[in-house]
């Protein structure tokens, strides 16, 4: 009995002495996201309950922790309202913690470099405008709360790091973020509920810095090794160093739950114009999976890089601050704020500008007007959409500046250049009818480029109606290359079956019209619709298959109607926010009418008619930007219809003369196209060692090579649904590694980027997975893609399914619906 009695008595002394232990960002004074199911973490005893009381939930939460004492528990917490909340915690019933003046409302995360993390008392000789006021006067806004998170670098991840929740006041304000304060007071004056920011930043972090270390080793110019342990200068840690933010600063706040992210950084990955979108595109991937959210659920926003004269005269920042734009592009739900206006002529050496309350008002703007739906509230800054030369002035136009621009005389920063390419200052006017800019200089009679505060420091003044900046640009930029645009359109879909349709019975069976060729394979006509859902789901490039044969007179020459019904599907895509791959389709291939075929006759008959066809296109669509990118033929066999690879593997040189033949004919036409990503096939599309090796690129004439990109299809195994009985192995997996191994030798090494042009599940006797098979068949096709998909990013390449998520009657306008949604929501997820 005694030994019962002083057992119990340990038990209770064990269970009076644990302690529930919470990291530094949860405490009091915090604030919880409304309206979510916000998160609390931290240890206790192994295998404890660990509950929480909210006062404004009537039962308690419960969870129990593991073997290591961890433990996480989510609380649901009600609409935003202006009053103090207390929560208590406790272990096992006993031992309780309260956490007090908890704020329930919008928590946004706040970080980057240097002008993220400048506070309001500023730094050194680095004033904020109009800090004292603020200061003395932060009390007043007692909803707003802002969590400063100090410097912790970590060579590995933990999950704890220094940094509390404060109440505004002219003791803790001074050292607030000065633009996350700014942006959480305009949000909260417009929302009237609490609003929290965690400032999170570290000055002249790089974006490597808040990147995991699994990610960083795949970047080829980052040692991490020795830069962690030599740090910048050979002694020490630097703001340079990759991964020690994300492992001690990102990582350990990363089960708090927010609204959306804030982000101010990139001087110190100026010159990294090449990588820093795609990096930057991963590092918000990695903190939406990390936060707990999809790309829908947490916005982005973020900061241009300011104006500094320490860049120099060379080009490096605005292409920086162009690259930012293009990261906004490709970022699912992100936006971009100019701050070209923000800074003195005296601050041209100072790389900290004063002036951050319209930096953290800008971000708010557009907090509230995507994030919030406050549509009144303007965010978007104008920005450059083309020019038409008039004579000795050029006409510049605007998206964006639906209400026109001011001032109406004084416009300062401009540039135009002529033939030479010297670009010399110009006189700027605007034409108020057209709510255009003219632009001219007398140095330069016949101009032919225009740029707007292209420079490391030059302030502009012309503005939105509503005070907006316009957005340094200039009309003379050069397209994203091939292995840019790659990544940013994948995942991708083939709108087949449709512009491709051909036969000789057609024209019998139709009118001619466009749409019914177009319908003749039994799909309806492709609408605005259609992409919009494409886009919405997560796909970001439509390819579209075209036949021209049918829709050509003898001279070579296209029917109007039927390139007017071309670019109307192609604007369909494009305003969607999607890129476009628009080919050659079935003039190639294995029925009798096809003309483009792999064989001397072939290429001596018909390659005169081939480039016709291809200038007609190409100045069709002389003005599209990069988001459109043309493919010159299909899947072009030889006169013996072989698949695989031709009977005589020296025909082989016929597909490289036709390749040559559409990348000479597309330069030619100019602008643009000088520069348009252009898209290669293989023989038959086809992905053999002696398809792969034969394949010579074409030698771009404009020198371009960095815009030529490699297609090929992969229905592999080719009868996996049969052989398999509609199941994907591993040995189909292999089957598709042992596809890309070979693309990395014969065409990625060489520095082109490859697109899978079409997959999916066509096997024997074009049986395939489709809306009438099992869920379980479903479910396989989407194991099947999901892998492509893998591949596809693994290998910087690009993947275009082939018809089947969405077909026939399933695209009608008003009955809109997925004929395999799963299958779509496995390839998507790949890249969430």
């Amino acid at each position: 009995m005694k030994r019962l009695i002083l057992l119990s008595s340990l038990l209770a002394a064990m269970t009076a002495g644990a302690k529930i232990e919470l990291p530094q960002i949860v405490g009091d004074n915090m604030v919880l996201q409304q309206l979510s199911d916000a998160r609390l973490w931290g240890k206790a005893t192994a295998g404890a309950i660990v509950s929480a009381k909210a006062d404004w939930l009537q039962a308690p939460v419960t969870a129990k922790a593991d073997a290591q004492g961890r433990w996480q528990l989510t609380l649901k917490t009600p609409a935003a309202e202006k009053r103090e909340h207390q929560i208590v915690l406790s272990e096992n019933g006993q031992r309780q913690l309260s956490l007090s003046r908890v704020l329930i409302g919008e928590v946004w995360f706040a970080s980057g470099q240097s002008n993220m993390e400048m506070p309001l008392e500023g730094f050194w000789n680095c004033p904020v405008k109009g800090s004292n006021e603020v200061i003395a006067t932060a009390a007043e806004n007692p909803w707003v709360r802002v969590a400063p998170i100090k410097q912790n670098g970590q060579t590995k991840p933990v999950e704890d790091c220094p940094g509390q929740w404060q109440v505004p006041s002219p003791e803790t304000a001074p050292y607030f973020s000065a633009t996350g304060w700014f942006f959480a007071q305009m949000l909260q004056r417009v929302l009237d509920v609490p609003v929290g920011v965690i400032a999170c930043a570290w000055g002249g972090s790089k974006v490597e810095g808040w990147l995991p270390e699994e990610i960083v080793k795949t970047y080829d110019d980052v040692d991490i090794a020795k830069e962690q342990k030599e740090g910048w200068n050979g002694s020490w840690w630097h703001y340079y160093t990759p991964c020690i933010m994300y492992n001690g600063m990102l990582h350990p706040l990363r089960h708090y739950t927010v609204r959306g992210f804030l982000w101010y950084q990139g001087e110190s990955n100026v010159g990294k114009d090449q990588t820093y979108p795609y990096r930057l595109k991963t590092m918000v991937d990695t903190w939406r999976r990390e936060f707990g959210g999809t790309a829908e659920q947490l916005p982005f926003y973020f900061v241009e890089i300011a104006p500094w004269g320490g860049y120099g005269d060379w080009l490096s920042a605005p292409i920086f601050r162009e690259c930012q734009h293009k990261a906004a592009r490709i970022i699912e739900n992100s936006g971009i704020i100019s701050t070209n206006d923000l800074v003195e002529p005296y601050e041209l050496n100072q790389i900290h500008p004063a002036e951050k309350r319209e930096v953290g008002n800008r971000l708010a703007y557009m907090a509230l007007n995507r994030t919030y739906g406050k549509k009144s509230i303007h965010c978007d800054s104008p920005e450059f959409d083309h020019i038409e030369v008039q004579g000795a002035e050029i006409e510049v136009f605007f998206k964006y500046a639906e209400q026109g621009l001011s001032p109406w005389q004084d416009i300062t920063g401009f540039e135009v250049a002529g033939a030479d390419g010297q670009f010399q200052p110009a006189v700027a006017r605007l034409n108020e009818s057209h709510k255009t800019v003219m632009v001219s200089s007398p140095q330069v009679s016949a101009p032919t480029a225009v740029r707007y505060c292209f420079k490391s420091f030059q302030p502009g003044n012309l503005k939105s109606v509503r005070g907006l900046p316009v957005v340094p640009f200039r009309s003379d930029a050069d397209f994203e290359t091939a292995a840019q645009a790659v990544l940013n359109m994948t995942p991708g879909w083939n709108l087949g079956n449709s512009l491709d349709c051909h036969g000789a019975w057609v024209p019998q069976r139709t009118a001619g019209a466009p749409a019914d060729y177009e319908k003749a394979w039994g799909q309806p006509v492709a609408d605005a619709h259609l992409m919009a859902a494409m886009k919405q789901k997560g796909f970001r490039g439509i390819r579209v298959p075209v036949t021209w044969y049918q829709h050509m007179d003898a001279t070579g020459r296209v029917d109007e109607a039927w390139m007017d019904r071309v670019q109307q599907v192609v604007d369909y895509v494009i305003s969607a926010g999607m890129y476009c791959i628009l080919n050659v389709h079935h003039d190639t291939g294995a029925h009798d009418a096809s003309w483009l075929r792999a064989d001397s006759s072939s290429y001596t008959l018909n390659h005169q008619r081939y480039e016709n066809l291809w200038r007609q296109i190409a100045e069709r669509f002389a003005d599209y930007d990069e988001r459109l990118l043309f493919e010159g033929y299909n899947e072009m066999l030889d006169n013996n219809k072989r698949w695989s690879e031709p009977k005589s593997i020296g025909d082989l040189q016929y597909v490289n003369s036709f390749a040559q033949s559409f990348v000479s004919a597309v330069r030619a036409t100019g602008g643009k196209n000088l520069s348009r990503n252009l898209v290669v096939n293989t023989y038959a599309g086809a992905h053999g060692k002696n398809v792969l090796s034969g394949l010579a690129l074409p030698t771009d004439p404009c020198g371009n090579q960095s815009h030529l990109a490699v297609e090929v299809h992969s229905y592999d195994p080719w009868d996996w649904v049969n052989r398999y009985h509609m199941q994907w192995t591993d040995a189909c997996r292999r089957d598709i590694e042992n596809m890309f191994a070979d693309l990395s030798t014969h065409i990625i090494s060489k520095g082109y980027p490859v697109i899978i042009g079409e997959y999916g599940t066509n096997g024997e006797h074009e049986k395939t997975i489709n809306k009438n098979c099992t869920p379980a068949q479903k479910a396989e096709a989407g194991r099947q893609a999901a892998d492509m998909n893998r591949l596809c990013r693994r290998y910087q390449a690009a993947s275009f399914y082939w018809m089947g998520l969405v077909d026939r009657a399933d695209r009608s306008h008003d009955t809109f619906s997925w004929t395999m949604e799963q299958v779509a929501d496995s390839i998507v997820s790949v890249y969430r």
